[in-house]
């Protein structure tokens, strides 16, 4: 262990009882600065390791006498090299759907879909909606380049360019007047799987682009989660990391902070 966090376990010996016994060991080696240990992702730390031996049965020696099967080692972690998990899934855009006229009413919902690609809608017989749950139309949200921000742009839309943040793509779905935008959330900005929270580092500002009655930028005023089937994202560098059963475990690494995957969501070591 270093720092405070249980280590795992190196060797089982059987048969050792009585004092005295000796056995040899094989060569057992330790990553220190990795899997969740106190120097873990610090590029200069300083870590006390704990080595420890002791029977795993019941039998207690005593305060005093457990003391003498423990060694500690002091040990220095220079030049690590800090990178992101590859298996950490990434996405391009998120959908959040309300239904808002006016002024907002602002409640806690969860967001509606997130894609690999870009979020966006077919034409219909106007040229142009922003129908999310009309699932018998062909204007329905897909995970797919439309009439929304997507690498070239179309129509509505100006390419979405790697310098504009994490795309957010925004449906006001109502019988009278849908409306629907989009806005760029910046770096560290985290839609959590459990705690609803307002999404408010925002890289670009919010875009009204269809439906006239700019009604979409009132999800702003919302406090979003994510299920654990989409599990919570992460926004780095223009891309949603997704932190899911898949990715348990695993490290997204923003400037000098670290966010741990723990039971899909997202965790801010120290």
């Amino acid at each position: 262990m270093a720092g405070g966090e249980t280590g795992k376990k190196a060797w089982v010996i059987n048969g050792l009882f009585n004092d005295g016994q000796n056995s040899n060991l094989p060569v057992q080696e330790f990553k220190i600065g990795a899997n969740g240990d106190y120097c873990d992702g610090k590029a200069s730390a300083s870590c006390y390791l704990r080595i420890l031996a002791d029977s795993e049965d019941k039998f207690w020696e005593g305060a005093e006498k457990e003391k003498d099967n423990q060694l500690w080692l002091y040990v220095s972690v220079t030049n690590q090299k800090v990178t992101t998990s590859t298996t950490v899934k990434k996405n391009r855009a998120i959908e959040l759907v309300i239904n808002d006229e006016g002024s907002a009413d602002p409640e806690q919902k969860a967001i509606e879909q997130v894609c690999l690609g870009y979020i966006g809608y077919t034409e219909d017989s106007d040229g142009y909606t922003c129908n999310s749950f009309e699932t018998s139309s062909t204007t329905v949200a897909t995970c797919a380049s439309g009439e929304l921000p997507s690498e070239k742009g179309k129509d509505h839309s100006a390419p979405w360019s790697s310098s504009k943040g994490c795309l957010v793509v925004v449906t006001e779905d109502d019988p009278m007047n849908n409306d629907c935008g989009y806005f760029g959330a910046d770096d560290s900005e985290v839609v959590d799987t459990l705690v609803p929270n307002k999404i408010t580092k925002i890289k670009t500002n919010f875009i009204e682009v269809d439906g006239g009655g700019g009604d979409a930028h009132n999800a702003l005023a919302y406090q979003w989660s994510s299920s654990p089937d989409f599990g919570s994202q992460l926004c780095k560098s223009d891309w949603w990391y997704q932190c899911d059963q898949s990715a348990e475990n695993q490290m997204v690494v923003l400037g000098e902070v670290r966010y741990r995957c723990e039971k899909t969501r997202w965790v801010k070591m120290d």
